[in-house]
């Protein structure tokens, strides 16, 4: 392997790591939000059980957890973002490529569990 393919190498392991830290943070999140709309659910059935053993979640713990990890992938996200900005020109075809795919991905991922998550607050807000 020469000089250029390990430092392509080292650069796709990099993103691909934020990406894997993004993923992760956001499969937690839709958990959360999961977890919160069967609760939701549970409360407005007959037989008083929600599945979690008489435990019930702080609401406003879930909520936190949820703001923080978007706000979390959405700073990897703004980095990842820069990174792109800042090598524009000095990337092979396909770092570029790869950079720009987990962008979108990334984007798209966080656009529909951030709207979850915005439409679970406005549904808790009105009831």
């Amino acid at each position: 392997m020469n000089g250029a393919e390990t430092e392509g190498t080292e650069f796709g392991e990099f993103v691909s790591g934020f990406a894997a830290t993004a993923a992760s943070i956001l499969s937690q999140v839709e958990a959360l939000l999961e977890r919160d709309s069967e609760d939701a659910g549970a409360e407005q059935g007959d037989d008083g059980e929600d599945g979690s053993g008489g435990q019930e979640p702080d609401p406003e713990e879930v909520e936190e957890q949820i703001r923080a990890g978007l706000s979390s992938v959405n700073r990897l996200i703004a980095t990842l973002s820069m990174l792109e900005g800042k090598t524009k020109g000095n990337l092979t075809e396909e770092e570029s490529s790869q950079l720009q795919s987990v962008l979108t991905e990334l984007r798209f991922r966080y656009l529909h569990v951030n709207k979850r998550a915005t439409e679970r607050h406005g549904e808790g807000g009105s009831a």
